[in-house]
């Protein structure tokens, strides 16, 4: 990181952070649009880069001149400006403008920063940045290992409220309370709005933050979100196809109550319920083969829009590899064949035969 000075003058107006941001997301979309091959493929921590240099370029001749600092890794947020200004840069390699924030505790916010902005960029034709201050894209909670922000950066284009406008409170208000009345206000908020079938239910995320969240029963969900969580689990889940094994429902079930908040007491049902199905290969050949291969047959395009849709960073995690290729689906039939070869009747040849025939391939 450069050894850049922050000046220690009187605090800058915020009118002027406001024209230094519009300037600087002016200067990325000029940028898009005369050399958009450098922005396809990178990094997350290389966009942090580009915004940075975007905003210390647009810093000349301004009273932030000198005080452009980029502190991304494990600060809130990532790049200060002024002293007490900062901005938090995201970025997806997808064509959508909303994605996870920060945690709301913010544990590890920059000392002396009273106003941030969000600058998102979308890496993905057309590549575009948005920036707009931070309480004004948060639409709601979610939780993985701590509750987080959810960003949208089309709030206003939606006409829907941001998490604040819901509870009641603004921003700078929420976080300065202790995390406990910050989960108190969360909980208050999500009881009023239960519907049949939800309760609430409270995890330990650290030894004092408690968060509150709705339970759904798989039971009670339409049959087309019943349907929707089968089919991204079996995207995101290779393991769900292998031969029976005792522990290759726990990831998915921890994933069904950390990211979407639903519990099932018969979880095979979704997926292995009715033994075994006929199947016809491409040759002609008709052989008996595990149920949940009629699941993907059924599901193939919802799976497909899954493994294509989700996060490179959430997708390497999920499949547990170190890259993802350009071919997902193919990467994930890879990664489905020595499972699904394990059935008594099934090798290796005909588990890529089966593949073939249904992924037309």
């Amino acid at each position: 990181m450069n050894n850049l000075v922050i000046s220690t003058n009187n605090k800058i107006n915020y009118p002027e952070f406001q024209t230094l941001m519009r300037n600087s997301t002016n200067h990325l979309n000029d940028l898009t649009i005369n050399k958009p091959n450098y922005f396809l493929n990178t990094s997350a921590k290389n966009v942090e880069k580009i915004v940075y240099e975007a905003m210390k370029y647009s810093a000349e001749g301004t009273p932030f001149e000198g005080t452009i600092e980029l502190v991304s890794g494990h600060k809130f947020p990532d790049i200060i400006a002024g002293k007490y200004y900062g901005t938090e840069v995201k970025s997806t390699q997808l064509n959508k403008w909303d994605g996870f924030g920060n945690s709301i505790f913010e544990g590890t916010r920059v000392t002396n920063i009273d106003r941030i902005y969000i600058t998102f960029g979308k890496m993905s034709s057309p590549i575009e940045f948005k920036s707009k201050p931070y309480e004004e894209c948060i639409s709601g909670i979610v939780v993985d290992h701590s509750p987080r922000y959810h960003i949208d950066m089309k709030i206003q284009e939606k006409k829907v409220k941001t998490i604040f406008e819901v509870l009641g409170i603004s921003y700078d208000d929420f976080r300065r309370l202790p995390n406990t009345k910050q989960v108190e206000l969360i909980a208050t908020k999500s009881r009023e709005s239960l519907k049949d079938g939800e309760s609430l239910w409270w995890s330990q995320n650290n030894k004092d933050k408690i968060f509150d969240q709705k339970l759904k029963l798989f039971s009670t969900l339409s049959l087309s979100e019943k349907e929707r969580i089968t089919a991204k689990a079996l995207g995101l889940f290779p393991e769900l196809l292998g031969f029976s094994n005792r522990n290759k429902y726990n990831r998915f079930l921890m994933w069904l109550v950390t990211e979407n908040n639903i519990v099932t007491g018969n979880v095979r049902d979704s997926f292995s319920s009715g033994g075994q199905i006929n199947f016809t290969l491409k040759s002609g050949l008709t052989i008996r083969v595990p149920a949940v291969l009629g699941r993907l047959v059924k599901y193939k395009d919802l799976i497909v829009e899954t493994i294509n849709s989700t996060e490179e960073t959430e997708l390497k995690e999920y499949w547990n590899v170190q890259y993802i290729d350009k071919d997902r689906i193919s990467q994930w039939i890879n990664l489905c064949i020595p499972l699904l070869a394990g059935y008594n009747n099934i090798g290796n040849k005909t588990a890529i035969q089966i593949f073939h025939t249904i992924f037309d391939i």
